[in-house]
């Protein structure tokens, strides 16, 4: 059947082998096994080894337990067989219990076989070895290719599609197999894009927070955790004790164990976790971002706008924590942090290698590992909030990079110590209630009240210009109260963005970033009954009134009115009357001198009141997420992978918008309709229009497209002054790796807000250097960058189901409507509106 014997043919005869019996739960595992070695073994051929050792190893004896019933060396598997099904679960499940099965082995052919097993599943350097027979092109595979090739004419096959594993022939020659071990297992592109894949696949499950998830602890596994930490509280070793308080802070805080054992001892709060060994307590200052916008305390009302998340956090610990590390202690009084606490009981072991060997040592618990206790925290804040903005912030450190979501200051005092509290095991230690803090909504309601008296005083035929300006100003307020819109220029750019029927608007706010922030929101009752019964009829009556001194100014009115999508002007503009005639488009700054507010906060307040009060009104996280265009990846609410459905979703959020907007207190101004007649002749410049200047969406596209290509000269820049008079393949796979970092991070070591466009900038770069002079860089590894999430709806769908309507109403006016196929219609409505 083989060509060649089978020794040397080892992948084969395992892949070809019959299903092992009996056919039980270790037969189906070794089946899985089997499966997994072939896909290491294609890893193996992509970089070049065709005879592995250590395959060669464990293939052999897969292929002796499976043809062989009662083999031996069926006690082997017996000890590795587990339930893990997925990739990354079952190397790690297999990892784990392969490294237990070699501590309890003698025997020297089954260490072997087990060593060989954990380099395969660790990705170790491959073991080649020497190729015995003399056919063409002899290898594991070669005998059963339809086409042979060399490993040679593989990597020029790749040539433009894989920059990175061109040179890796010529790297296997220069090193004589002594550096290849080291970096082949990281220089093939396939197998950065597939460490990166799994890495990015970890990260999107981690912020989605699956509770079946590997990484985190079962809800039966915390139940054996904390009667392992109670038992080892109580345990005779000092060692255990004061590890078993460790571990116990680690899950407290949301840390791995390496991470906690750096906690260091003070009463002053840190932006990290301290103990207080006098108090008896652990804590810190509650996260906050480091440039956030502060109101100066003034006034009682500004005193509470922008600190409601209390300022400090704090656990008391019970006696049965807190002692063993004060007991401990007393051995080393000089000691600055936890492990230096450890060393001096323990110095011949780490605390990670404590947890594994000691904690984890039990029939229940052979998942854990160190880091594994870093998820719980969050995982349990999860699960009480629904909330993944809450579950995050909450389980944060000083190190974290949190998303925009988490910034808005909507959880107070009681409501941290509510779920901080609720994750905890109260024998153990108790949350300290921070002090309860409350918003103040008093100067809000103040200056929107304000703005409407000057717009009812304004409506005078003398005052006409102000009354639009004031009117526009309160009509942008309401909307951007409604739908919690950045305040970018001309953010509600056309009348054909508004479904005033259904009350939905389409917005597109964002000015910068990769994304456009395009979503769809809610027309609040109030913002639909000011736009439909005071600023659309003041236009048209503004639209009458500018007919003689500026008809094209006057026609572009009414085409806004028309909802005409290629009007010259927003629907929302502010006037000026002199010295001569003109109009501005609605930003930060217009809104500053139209409004004169006496206030210090800024037009983005309603963004953050929107998010702060629709959580505190109970709104479900998704929903909120949708409506303030908080993308999580793969994980948008209303996105390609959402079972939500947006129109429904609208309606569970629209009664709590509208009680947000009468609690402010928005009001109506006053239904007096004055003559709109403009007594001075305006003097008018040609070029009012402004044909040539964008505005809105197309000008923030333009100041996108500018600041990206800003961004890429300063990325080419920085490559090229840290490459000086050196050409790519003169540096060291260690340099490229500064470089990589030095494109994605910040000083701080938090990412770059453009990290994706320079370090696309890099790539690029090492690639025109390949394809245009042959250069190749000495790549340690490649950084696989998420992307952002897809904004999905458009200014389209609101009109498509007006669209789809008149369809259907004219196909079913034709002679053969009858043929048309029901279905059919219901199928194209539900892809179009979903």
């Amino acid at each position: 059947m083989f060509r060649m014997d089978m020794e040397e043919q080892y992948l084969a005869s395992m892949t070809a082998c019959r299903r092992a019996l009996p056919a039980d739960e270790v037969a189906s595992w070794l089946q899985v096994l089997r499966l997994y070695v072939l896909v290491r073994a294609l890893d193996a051929l992509e970089s070049s080894v065709t005879r592995e050792a250590h395959l060669h190893d464990v293939c052999r004896t897969l292929r002796y337990v499976s043809e062989t019933t009662g083999h031996e060396r069926r006690a082997w598997i017996d000890k590795l067989a587990g339930s893990s099904t997925s990739f990354f679960g079952f190397e790690s499940e297999t990892l784990m219990r392969c490294r237990s099965a070699l501590a309890d082995t003698a025997e020297p052919s089954a260490r072997s076989f087990f060593n060989s097993l954990i380099s395969i599943l660790e990705h170790r350097p491959w073991s080649k070895l020497p190729v015995k027979s003399t056919v063409h092109g002899a290898g594991s595979f070669d005998p059963y290719s339809k086409f042979h090739f060399t490993f040679n004419h593989f990597s020029h096959a790749q040539i433009g599609q894989e920059p990175g594993l061109e040179g890796a022939e010529e790297r296997d020659r220069l090193s004589a197999g002594k550096t290849v071990q080291e970096t082949d297992p990281a220089e093939s592109d396939s197998k950065r894009r597939f460490n990166g894949e799994k890495l990015r696949l970890e990260m999107l499950e981690k912020y989605l927070f699956l509770p079946h998830s590997w990484h985190h602890i079962s809800s039966d596994e915390e139940v054996f955790v904390f009667a392992r930490l109670k038992e080892l509280l109580n345990a005779n070793k000092k060692v255990d004790r004061f590890g078993a308080a460790v571990a116990f802070l680690a899950l407290l805080t949301g840390q791995s164990i390496n991470d906690t054992s750096k906690i260091r001892f003070g009463t002053e709060s840190g932006i990290d976790w301290r103990l207080n060994i006098a108090g008896k307590s652990i804590h810190k200052l509650a996260p906050r971002f480091s440039k956030r916008w502060n109101a100066p305390p003034s006034t009682n009302d500004h005193e509470q706008w922008v600190m409601p998340l209390s300022e400090g956090w704090e656990y008391k610990l019970m006696g049965n924590i807190a002692k063993p590390i004060i007991q401990a202690l007393r051995n080393c009084p000089s000691a600055g942090d936890l492990d230096e606490v450890w060393q001096g009981l323990n110095p011949e072991a780490a605390l990670a290698n404590w947890f594994g060997a000691v904690f984890a040592n039990s029939e229940f618990l052979t998942h854990l590992s160190g880091p594994s206790t870093a998820s719980r925290l969050s995982l349990k804040v999860f699960q009480q909030s629904q909330d993944h903005a809450s579950a995050r912030l909450l389980s944060s450190d000083h190190r974290t990079a949190l998303p925009s979501a988490c910034a808005y200051g909507s959880y107070r005092g009681f409501e941290v110590a509510e779920l901080l509290g609720g994750c905890l095991a109260t024998d153990l230690a108790q949350m300290v209630l921070p002090p309860i803090d409350e918003q103040s909504n008093a100067l809000l309601r103040r200056s929107i009240a304000e703005l409407t008296d000057r717009v009812n005083e304004a409506a005078r035929p003398e005052t006409w210009c102000e009354h639009h300006n004031l009117l526009t100003a309160l009509a942008v307020l309401a909307l951007l109260s409604s739908t919690g819109t950045r305040p970018v220029n001309s953010p509600f750019q056309s009348l054909a963005w508004f479904d005033l029927e259904r009350g939905l608007i389409y917005v597109q706010d964002k000015v910068t970033g990769p994304t456009q922030g395009s979503r769809i929101c809610i027309l609040s009752d109030f913002a639909k009954r000011l736009l439909q019964e005071i600023y659309l009829p003041h236009l048209r009556r503004l639209c009458a009134a500018l007919l003689g001194d500026a008809p094209k100014f006057s026609k572009e009115v009414e085409r806004v009115l028309r909802s005409d999508p290629e009007a010259k002007l927003p629907l929302f503009f502010f006037l000026r009357q002199e010295p001569t005639f003109d109009w501005m488009e609605v930003s930060e700054s217009q809104l500053d001198l139209t409004c004169r507010f006496n206030w210090p906060l800024p037009w983005n307040l309603f963004r953050h009141f929107s998010s702060t009060q629709l959580r505190r009104l109970g709104l479900h996280a998704d929903i909120r997420d949708a409506l303030l265009g908080h993308a999580e990846r793969d994980a948008e609410s209303h996105g390609d992978f959402s079972g939500r459905i947006p129109l429904e979703d609208f309606e569970v959020a629209r009664p709590l918008l509208n009680r947000l907007q009468d609690d402010i207190e928005f009001s109506l101004p006053k239904d007096a309709p004055y003559q709109l007649h403009i007594a001075t002749p305006l003097k008018v410049e040609k070029d009012i229009l402004q044909s040539t200047s964008p505005f809105g969406r197309e000008a923030r596209a333009i100041r996108r497209q500018k600041l990206h290509q800003a961004v890429q000269a300063i990325a080419k820049a920085e490559v090229l002054a840290f490459l000086g008079a050196r050409t790519v393949d003169q540096l060291s796979s260690d340099e490229f790796d500064q470089i990589a970092r030095q494109m994605l991070m910040r000083k701080q070591g938090l990412p770059h807000v453009m990290g994706s466009l320079r370090y696309e900038v890099f790539e690029n770069f090492l690639s025109s250097e390949w394809r245009a002079k042959g250069r190749h860089a000495k790549l340690r590894r490649r950084y696989v960058l998420i992307k952002e999430g897809r904004a999905r709806p458009t200014n389209v769908w609101l009109i498509s189901q007006h669209a789809l309507n008149l369809w259907f109403k004219r196909a079913r006016s034709r002679p053969n409507a009858r043929c048309w196929p029901r279905h059919w219609q219901l199928w194209i409505w539900f892809c179009t509106l979903g």
